[in-house]
């Protein structure tokens, strides 16, 4: 298609862009052509990421509309050919009037970012959103996140339970409360994503069912009776190599078999991975000697047969290591649900009691009021005001972001006409994948 057929006003079009071609160019000529299509300035949503960029694009088609109000008529004539128009002559009064209706609309050009459209949307509907009426919108939230933890410690003291899930984060956090609470504001920064996740499930709830996709046990693991006999029987033959690492397995696998009848832990599965691998991570190789040979053959065993033996009790081992690991996971992440959301309640209270919203929230809530039961009347409402949808680098949007605005496309896809969708991005360019950004979203 050529890129002057993209802009047209009668086409939904996706338009993939490499930098430096010219991408907000093309959105302003889209917008130009809508409002010289009769469009009004008001029924056109024009959303892009930052502050910087609406700010760019609201000056870029301030200058463009005023240019042509200021120029001959072989100006005017040849910059409306170059925005796809053939023939400009029945455009010309047209054209030179929309400088004064940009003036005049103010605030009812829509040229925004995701946030403060969500944050307008919000506003329209606080009581079918349920979010406080005249919110504040919180800039910083660093002073509001310390409280909530100050709040989550002193909760931990006084309730046995949250304590406990708090101790184990911990530990489970190589012992450093530095890292727990790195870990908790990582929980913080991913409430959107806890929140569709959990679904109204509390966060046990939630741990339970991802113990069950992860096939992990409940407690940790045991060394089964039979694979400690194996081992012990083993342990005394690797005594004959003579070889100082050879002879610190074995000694590492006696105290592995003290914990035989407990369960186990982090320290005795590393040494207990210790009898079997290098410290790079490789399995140990049995030496084809012909003194390890003799020695094994006054016990009746053959060089093959201990070879394979040894083999076979590495892949028991990794079986068993991969048991212990899908539990620690398990339990780790269960720690994490569990303080994480006790944190996020306090975080939501606090901002609660002071009526605001932080940008999560905006793309949060808003994402709910589109998809509630009854949301149906609203989407209605917002298509009777906006008709055109413009989405700039929509590389960057995350899931969150495209099912916001997804309801708002079909249903003007369930328009018979006068709406319409321009969408441009570049997926070399997507740079927000640390906020789940996805090129591929559709």
């Amino acid at each position: 298609m050529d890129i002057l057929e993209a802009v047209s006003p009668t086409r939904n079009a996706v338009v993939s862009a490499s930098a430096g071609s010219g991408k907000t160019w093309l959105l302003i000529a889209r917008v130009l052509r809508l409002l010289l299509s009769g469009a009004e300035l008001s029924s056109i949503l024009a959303i892009t990421f930052t502050e910087k960029a609406t700010a760019e694009m609201r000056e870029r088609l301030q200058q463009r509309l005023y240019d042509w109000v200021s120029a001959d008529d072989e100006a005017l004539f040849r910059q409306l050919q170059e925005i796809g128009i053939k023939d400009p002559r029945p455009y010309k009064t047209s054209a030179r009037r929309l400088y004064e209706d940009f003036i005049r609309a103010g605030d009812d050009v829509h040229i925004t970012t995701f946030h403060a459209f969500c944050a307008d949307l919000l506003r329209q509907f606080p009581f079918e959103a349920q979010v406080p009426i005249g919110f504040q919108i919180l800039e910083d939230d660093w002073e509001l996140i310390d409280q909530a933890f100050d709040q989550l410690f002193r909760e931990a003291v006084r309730e046995p339970a949250t304590g406990a899930a708090l101790d184990l984060l911990i530990e489970l956090c190589g012992d450093s409360l530095s890292n727990a609470r790195d870990a908790l504001e990582s929980f913080l920064n991913q409430r959107s994503d806890w929140a569709a996740f959990a679904d109204g499930r509390d966060a046990r709830t939630v741990a339970e069912q991802l113990r069950k996709q992860m096939d992990a046990e409940a407690e940790a693991p045991v060394l089964e009776s039979g694979f400690a006999d194996r081992l012990r029987r083993h342990g005394k033959l690797m005594r004959v190599h003579k070889e100082r690492h050879w002879t610190n397995a074995a000694k590492r696998l006696d105290e592995v078999l003290e914990h035989r009848n407990e369960k186990l832990d982090y320290k005795v599965m590393e040494d207990f991975k210790a009898v079997f691998y290098t410290k790079q991570g490789t399995v140990r190789k049995v030496p084809k000697s012909k003194q390890l040979k003799t020695q094994l053959s006054q016990y009746g065993i053959s060089l093959e047969t201990y070879t394979e033996n040894f083999h076979a009790l590495v892949d028991e081992f990794n079986a068993l290591a991969s048991r212990f690991h899908r539990w620690r996971n398990y339990r780790r992440n269960k720690a994490w649900y569990v303080v994480g959301e006790h944190l996020l309640i306090c975080y939501r209270n606090l901002k609660k009691t002071m009526q605001v919203l932080d940008f999560s929230d905006l793309e949060w809530y808003a994402f709910q009021l589109l998809h509630a039961r009854g949301a149906a009347w609203v989407q209605y409402r917002l298509n009777q005001r906006i008709r055109h949808v413009l989405v700039d680098e929509f590389q960057d949007t995350n899931p969150n972001q495209w099912l916001l605005l997804k309801p708002l496309l079909e249903e003007m896809a369930a328009q018979e006409s006068g709406s319409s969708a321009f969408i441009v991005g570049d997926p070399k360019q997507s740079i927000y994948g640390f906020r789940r950004a996805n090129p591929e979203l559709q």
